[in-house]
């Protein structure tokens, strides 16, 4: 059996033993103190980051939490109630006015500006004197046409008179024929006379021998007489020929010589109709070309008639079939408001522009007093018949984002619901709403970006 050590004794026999040991466990005890600065540094780190990362998520948190309250909190909003408008569809389209004729006048023939009498602004009548061009050809011509005229007539009355001459020798060759005739029946008479009484033994047969050489002298001039008429009647005929030729020619000359008057008229530019000048662009001495336009290419004048003012407006497909004949329409002049200038629809394209889905539609107003000008910027009201009541709500309530037109209407629980809608006439401070409220939802006034779909409000305003 072994005895116990003291205590003394133990700690003395261990001594020894670390000391024999000495050399290896002091290179065990350098690893294990690296290790143990490793773990302590990786602590300490870690000990850093979480006294910087705790803190930010504490706040992280009351900001959400604090988000969370506000969007539970109910928020404070002002709501409209749309309105109903009127049961008449008021159609306002812009347009520009134009004169019920505008004409730009060109001249007929060419030369230079003698004189002008006309000039902008004036009123002129129909047919009214405007300027006068000069054109010397044209008077030389008319001069020998004129000589010309004068010659052809002169030929046709001596033709004339040469036709009486040959018409007078016809008469006194029928005159010379029927006493030929005469002197040939005499002779007849004495020499069947004569036969009888040579028959009878009265006389000789010389006398009957002379009386028939007196009756065959007879004949020959009855033949020459004939003859003669004859040619007479040529003659006649012949120059009746030349009266016709001559008679044509002088109708070629008068017709040469009026068709040059005609043209020497287009040297008169005269107004083809009454009305007022709105432009005048010669001067005296200005070239007009042989187009009747100045050096610029533009007319002489511009004249318009404005007692009637037309307009043409492009009316959308949905109101084309609306347009009809005699539909009243109203004509605002921004400059002359409040004055109200009222037309009549008169005729429409009956056609709808693939390009534009518009309707042609014309209407005239009239315009006595001339205070409507053309070139105008207009406003023209339409006022059409409908059946249902459009729905008005303001402009300030429109949410306009990638889903489209869109509201918020406030729901009996006091919650936000987004509503889609489709707007038509835009009326400035009200619009028209075609689709999606009926038109008693209450719409919050002045949406703002912490609104949302279920978002919960408290109405302060509501305005009827």
């Amino acid at each position: 059996m072994s005895a116990s050590l003291l205590p003394t004794q133990r700690h003395e026999e261990e001594g020894e033993m670390t000391k024999e040991r000495s050399p290896v466990t002091t290179g065990r005890d350098n690893n294990g103190s690296y290790k143990t600065a490793t773990i302590g540094g990786g602590v300490l780190l870690l000990l850093l980051l979480t006294i910087g990362i705790v803190p930010r998520l504490r706040r992280q948190g009351e900001l959400s939490a604090a988000t969370r309250e506000q969007e539970q909190a109910a928020q404070s909003v002002g709501v409209v109630t749309p309105r109903l408008g009127d049961a008449t569809n008021e159609l306002i389209l812009p347009a520009t006015t134009q004169a019920i004729q505008d004409t730009v006048i060109f001249a007929r023939t060419g030369g230079y500006v003698r004189r002008w009498f006309s000039g902008m602004g004036q009123h002129v009548k129909e047919g009214q004197l405007l300027a006068e061009i000069a054109k010397p050809e044209t008077d030389q011509e008319l001069r020998e046409a004129r000589q010309q005229v004068a010659e052809a007539e002169q030929n046709v009355t001596q033709s004339r008179s040469e036709l009486g001459q040959a018409q007078a020798a016809l008469e006194q060759a029928e005159a010379a024929l029927k006493q030929a005739l005469t002197n040939l029946e005499l002779a007849r008479v004495n020499l069947e006379r004569s036969k009888t009484l040579v028959a009878q033994g009265v006389v000789s047969r010389q006398d009957t021998d002379d009386k028939q050489a007196t009756f065959d002298a007879r004949q020959a001039d009855v033949e020459a007489a004939q003859a003669n008429i004859r040619a007479r009647q040529a003659a006649i005929k012949a120059q009746q020929s030349a009266i016709e030729s001559r008679v044509s020619n002088f109708s070629g000359r008068q017709a040469n010589a009026q068709r040059i008057v005609e043209l020497q008229s287009f040297e008169k530019v005269i107004a083809p109709y009454a009305g007022i000048i709105t432009a005048r662009n010669v001067e005296v001495g200005t070239l007009i070309s042989s187009s009747g336009s100045t050096p610029t290419g533009t007319g002489l004048y511009r004249i318009a008639r404005l007692d009637i003012i037309r307009i043409f407006i492009n009316v959308p497909q949905t109101f084309a079939p609306a347009m009809r004949k005699g539909l009243q329409a109203e004509v605002q002049i921004k400059e002359m408001a409040p004055k109200v200038f009222t037309g009549n629809v008169i005729g429409t394209s009956n056609s709808i522009d693939p390009a534009t889905r518009t309707l042609m539609v014309e209407v005239r107003i009239p315009n006595p007093d001339e205070q409507l000008l053309p070139g105008m910027y207009a406003q023209v009201k339409f006022v059409l018949p409908t059946s249902n009541r459009a729905v008005l709500i303001p402009a300030s309530t429109l949410i306009s984002n990638s889903e489209g037109i869109q509201v918020m209407i406030v729901r009996p629980d006091q919650t936000v619901h987004i509503q889609k809608i489709e707007v038509g006439r835009d009326f400035g401070k009200e619009i028209e709403v075609t689709s999606g409220l009926n038109g008693d939802e209450p719409v919050i006034g002045n949406p703002n970006d912490a609104l949302h779909e279920g978002t919960r409000v408290q109405v302060i305003k509501s305005n009827k």
